[in-house]
């Protein structure tokens, strides 16, 4: 009997201390996983940059050439990640085509066909909310600028233009860069864990662009003598759209 008393006590502890412990678990606050300690945004941007063509188009006018339009339509593409302690690092190609792009005078035309960068960023976040960044960023990269010069006639053949190569002219410069700016952006989050947290990124780009070093124009990577300076030298505003985070497994914990 006493032995039967002290299993059916023992049960008893066992039974309500587990249910005690098991409840007091379901009732302690659930700790919210810390938040990421990168922040990575993938973007594409458009914008308009003025470049300074001066030293060319006086060149261009002195023979009769119309000068170029100094603005141009600007592309770009590139990441960001901010860190926990409010560093920003990146990269961003971009690509500009002159809105009005071929001129032609003294028999010949003339096309200012693209101008294009890549640079590393560094910036660091001076004002943050839950979804607003704004940071100051600086870069540093390599830059190209490329002037094309054609007969003014009809298109030549392939076999055409084999006879007579002389038909035009591609040259370029290669330009070492900076860049210095101020960005700002607005993150729309989606997802509902913070395992899959996400979120779409608007936001604006302003600075000015200048070169550090230039080659000068160049024809395959010869250099040209008496040409004048071109640079990528210029102003610029781009507004951008990106996402971040896990924007995929963000998406699909909306459903």
């Amino acid at each position: 009997m006493k032995l039967k008393k002290i299993f059916f006590s023992s049960f008893l502890t066992i039974f309500f201390t587990t249910t005690t412990n098991v409840y007091a678990e379901d009732q302690k606050p659930v700790i919210e996983l810390s938040p990421d300690r990168f922040d990575d945004v993938t973007f594409i941007s458009i914008g308009g940059t003025i470049l300074n063509l001066s030293n060319v188009n006086n060149a261009l006018a002195a023979k009769n050439y119309p000068a170029f339009s100094s603005n141009l339509l600007s592309i770009s593409t590139g990441s960001r990640t901010t860190s926990a302690s409010r560093i920003v690092t990146g990269s961003e190609a971009s690509f500009s085509l002159e809105n009005k792009n071929l001129n032609m005078g003294n028999g010949y035309k003339s096309f200012f066909s693209s101008s294009a960068s890549i640079i590393g960023n560094l910036g660091y976040v001076v004002y943050s909310t839950d979804t607003i960044k704004i940071y100051p960023i600086f870069g540093a990269g390599v830059g190209r600028t490329t002037v094309d010069l054609f007969k003014d006639e009809k298109t030549p053949t392939f076999q055409e233009l084999l006879n007579k190569t002389e038909r035009g002219t591609s040259l370029s410069a290669i330009n070492i860069i900076g860049d210095l700016g101020i960005g700002a952006d607005y993150t729309l989050k989606v997802g509902r864990s913070s395992q899959k947290k996400g979120g779409i990124n608007f936001g604006v780009k302003a600075g000015y662009v200048f070169t550090v070093y230039s080659t000068g124009l160049q024809q395959k990577g010869e250099n040209i003598s008496g040409s004048p300076d071109i640079n990528n030298n210029g102003p610029y505003i781009r507004a951008f759209a990106g996402y971040n985070g896990s924007i995929i497994a963000a998406l699909l914990d909306l459903f």
